[in-house]
């Protein structure tokens, strides 16, 4: 796979941080604490205010935190 031809490399790439998003996601709910992966929001606009682009970086949002209710 990929190994001649990397025309697909941001989907794979999108994939792979997928998976570690829901790695994140089970180690949170097994410290007891509640989370949520987040989209939606203009990705361009945050990677351009934390200059992520010139360091290669790309961002992702997720929120973590305890419930009210326990």
């Amino acid at each position: 796979m990929h190994r001649k031809d990397l025309h697909d490399d941001a989907e794979w790439m999108a994939k792979q941080v997928y998976l570690n998003v829901g790695n994140f996601l089970l180690g949170v709910a097994a410290l007891g604490l509640d989370a949520v992966p987040i989209e939606g929001f203009d990705a361009a606009i945050l990677d351009a205010e934390f200059g992520l682009k010139e360091k290669r970086l790309h961002q992702s949002g997720g929120c973590s935190g305890r419930s009210s209710q326990r």
